[in-house]
Formats: C-alpha cells, structure tokens, sequence
C-alpha cells in the first residue's frame, strides 16, 4: 500500500468538504458574491492539482474501513455552538488538509506540492476576509443601538453605560465632539470593556484614533466626518463602518461606500440635533428599496414609537435621551428592547 497517496487522498476530500462549508457560508449566510466565487475557485484549482496525480491509483489506496482515525471522535465534533464556530471548523480543516497534501506530495509529485503550496497560502487571505465578514455581518442583528454622551446621561456615563448594557441593549455608540484628552481615552477604554464584557457591540462616534485604541468594533461617520474610505484605510477590514444619511441622495451615494450600516433620519425629530428635519418612517421604507444593509432608525425614538420604526423597515434604532437621560436608564432600555422584540417577531411570522 503507497501510504503517501493514502494520506493525500484523505486530506484531498477533507479540504474538498471544507471548502464546500466555506462555500455555502458565503453563498447562502452572506450573500457575497465575490467570495462565494473566490472560494469556488480554490476549490476547482484543488481538483486540478489533485488530478495531477492518477485518479486509478489514488483511489486504489483509499480504505475507509481499515482507517483507525475514524473511530476516534471527540465531543467538540458533535456540534457546533455557532455560525462561526462552523466557520472556524471549516477554515481550519482546510488549512491543515492542504498542509498534509503539500508535505506528502513533495515526495513523489513536487509540482502537486507546489501548486498546493500557493493555494494554502490564497486559503490564508481567504480565512482572514471571511473573518472579517462575519465581524462586520454582527451590526445585522443588532436590534437597540443606544448613544453615550456626557451631556445627555443624567447620571455618571460609566453607570450609564452598564444599565443600558444589563437592560439588554446590543450596540452602544461613544459620543463626545469635545475630545478631553486622557480622560476622553480613559471613559473609551472602559466602555470598550463593558460591551466585551456583555457580548455588544461598541462602535466610536467620528474618532478612528479612538476606536483603535479601545479596540473598537467599529466606528461612526457622519457626512462631514473623515471620508469611508480613509476610515477603512485606517480601521482594516474587520472594522464596522457606519454612515449617517438624511436623505436619500445620501442614502444611494452609501450603497457605493465599503460602508455596514446606515443611521438615517431624524425620523421623529431629535431633541440632541434640532436642526435636523424630521423625516417620518416613509423615509426608512423608501431608504430600504434603494439599501440592502442594516438599517438604524434615528432621532427621538422612545419605546412609543420604535415599533413604527421596524415596521417601515428598519433593522434596528437608536436612542440617546429617551433611555440615558432617564432615572433608571436600565429599565427604560427594557422597555424599549421589549417593544423591539416583539415587533420583530411579528415580522418574522408574518
């Protein structure tokens, strides 16, 4: 029996069956073209090396029955916990099956090895844009995103900030137009630490400098902020972008932006901006037929009027005032991540 053909026909169908995983999580969880074709094309240029090799005597070694591994499990492999743990399973077995194939190659079929030396390396750059797919794809099921500003909490920000985390909100945005040096930085990186701490998102209001020091899920621009392109330069490509539009002129101008999501309005006017125009919920149903990405709902939404919101076809709202300015700011964000969740549940079911 020719151990090595063994050995590289096993890894052969473990990296097809990776790559396939990989293939229909990009093609069906993320709906990106680009990589559901980059993937695609790894996995045709595997099957071309791989029949570099004579099919007759590749095949011939293959004894699944007399294979001592396949006994061996463990209870990791049983299940999967999450979207990305499938991932990770996935991209993980595709680099070290590709790693196998290349060592054992490299004694009787050298150009084989060669050949899946540079795929392992495309794999590398693919695992890493995949990554940072799923990273940005998180602001899609955000459904209460929540504004700090020293000026609109009633009480200290920090205290703030935990209420509105422990009343269950998904996102909080650090906003502070007047940067106080050390003490700006200090009130990021303690907020960065809740979120991690409650499993949210924490995004940066303009500040890329900020959002890279606290180690930011993202960051915020507005129309007169530093350009997307110059924040994606700065942040990488695992960072979430968003864009505020107030109009739809803005609104189709973002679908060209590497941009994640949009915050439009003011869709009820906003006490924190009153010189914005308040737009209505039209203006969320017209911005979801011209914007496929996450949608947030901005300006004076309180837990009255969030379901309209949702209903026009907002993925998710925004709120400042209406839960940090309040007495108990934890409670308000209950009320109102109640009121979001089961507006969409209906939404789902209708």
């Amino acid at each position: 029996m020719n151990n090595e053909l063994r050995i590289i026909d096993a890894n052969y169908n473990r990296c097809r069956e990776g790559l396939r995983v990989m293939e229909e999580y990009c093609r069906f969880i993320i709906d990106n073209e680009d990589l559901t074709a980059r993937t695609k094309v790894v996995r045709h240029e595997l099957s071309r090396l791989i029949d570099l090799i004579p099919a007759q005597a590749r095949l011939q070694q293959r004894n699944t029955p007399g294979d001592v591994g396949t006994a061996i499990t463990l209870d990791s492999e049983a299940s999967r916990q999450s979207l990305f743990s499938v991932l990770t399973a996935a991209t993980c077995r595709v680099s070290e099956a590709l790693r196998a194939i290349e060592e054992f190659a490299k004694i009787s079929y050298p150009i084989v090895a060669s050949g899946i030396e540079q795929l392992r390396y495309q794999c590398y750059d693919l695992e890493k844009m995949l990554f940072a797919s799923f990273q940005r794809r998180r602001v899609s099921e955000v459904a209460l995103y929540v504004i700090l500003t020293e000026e609109y909490c009633r009480h200290n920000i920090i205290d703030t900030a935990k209420a509105v985390l422990a009343g269950g909100a998904d996102c909080i945005q650090y906003r502070q137009k007047e940067f106080a040096g050390q003490q700006t930085l200090d009130t990021t990186l303690l907020i960065a630490e809740l979120c991690r701490e409650f499993d949210a998102l924490f995004i940066v209001n303009d500040r890329s400098d900020l959002a890279l020091a606290s180690r930011a899920d993202g960051v915020h621009l507005g129309q007169d902020d530093l350009p997307p392109l110059a924040a994606r330069s700065i942040m990488g490509q695992f960072a979430i972008l968003g864009r505020t539009c107030h109009n739809l002129d803005e609104v189709a101008q973002a679908r060209h932006e590497n941009i994640d999501y949009i915050g439009i309005g003011s869709i009820f006017g906003s006490a924190t901006k009153p010189s914005v125009p308040q737009t209505g919920t039209d203006f969320i149903s017209a911005a979801r037929k011209l914007y496929q990405g996450a949608i947030v709902a901005i300006g004076g939404v309180t837990a009255d009027n969030a379901a309209l919101a949702i209903n026009a076809g907002a993925d998710a709202v925004c709120v400042c005032q209406a839960i940090t300015a309040q007495d108990d700011p934890r409670k308000a964000t209950e009320s109102i991540k109640s009121v979001l969740k089961r507006n969409k549940h209906n939404i789902c079911t209708e």
